[in-house]
């Protein structure tokens, strides 16, 4: 039914009351008694409790700052919000009583590519996995050694490689889980463009079962090679 949301159970703040608004939302989260949805062109909705006229809570978490658009990942904890933007910049609004918005700097978060909140706790993951948090809670003290595994989308589709390849919406003949799309596999010689050093390999490794030599990755390096090669010819991108 179009990616929408649906909403069921306990409704005493209207958390369940989706806005006709939130049409095919990229991410949703749900709080003990409110919502929030990442639309598909990087704005936020929000409904159900409102924290704006309920002291002691010390923010407002319907108070979407105007900054935070673009958003490529969102995250809710009891009364607060953050959006991970596309320029890589965290957003957050809300309840800070334990400074789960203090966020630290750009120099100490690098290059962020999700982001989690519960409780009065924050979370941010990096490109190579590794974790921080701030705020409230025990949760957010993450041993410096503990790793996320991140799914690829070197085609930028919004589809993790591995499900590309499994739904054959992507080939990956080397089996290396990465599409050959998103690789230059008849630069033979690793020197970053398909050219005259390429042919020279093939020659020099005709008849032998590669994988050096084999542009097509079929087990033997052959004429076929050559047409790859021909056909990716010039610098790989």
């Amino acid at each position: 039914w179009g990616g929408g949301i649906q909403g069921w159970g306990m409704n005493y703040n209207g958390q369940t009351n989706i806005p006709g608004s939130v049409v095919a939302p990229l991410d949703y989260e749900a709080s003990e008694s409110w919502s929030a949805a990442l639309r598909a062109d990087g704005s936020v909705a929000v409904w159900g409790f409102n924290t704006g006229t309920y002291p002691p809570i010390d923010g407002c978490n319907y108070c979407i700052p105007g900054d935070a658009v673009d958003g490529v990942d969102l995250a809710t904890g009891s009364y607060f919000a953050l959006l991970l933007r596309d320029d890589g910049n965290i957003i957050g609004w809300g309840d800070n009583a334990q400074g789960q918005l203090n966020i630290p700097t750009s120099s100490v978060l690098g290059d962020v590519v999700k982001i989690a909140a519960s409780g009065s706790g924050s979370l941010a993951v990096r490109s190579d996995g590794s974790v921080i948090g701030w705020g409230g809670g025990s949760g957010n003290q993450v041993p410096d050694d503990v790793r996320v595994w991140i799914p690829q989308d070197c085609n930028e589709n919004g589809t993790a490689d591995w499900r590309d390849i499994r739904d054959s919406e992507e080939v990956d003949i080397n089996d290396n889980a990465i599409p050959d799309s998103c690789e230059c596999l008849s630069d033979l010689d690793g020197d970053g463009a398909v050219a005259v050093g390429d042919i020279l390999l093939i020659i020099h490794l005709w008849g032998t079962g590669g994988p050096a030599g084999d542009a097509n990755w079929d087990g033997v390096v052959n004429v076929d090679d050559f047409g790859h090669v021909l056909t990716d010819w010039g610098p790989c991108e």
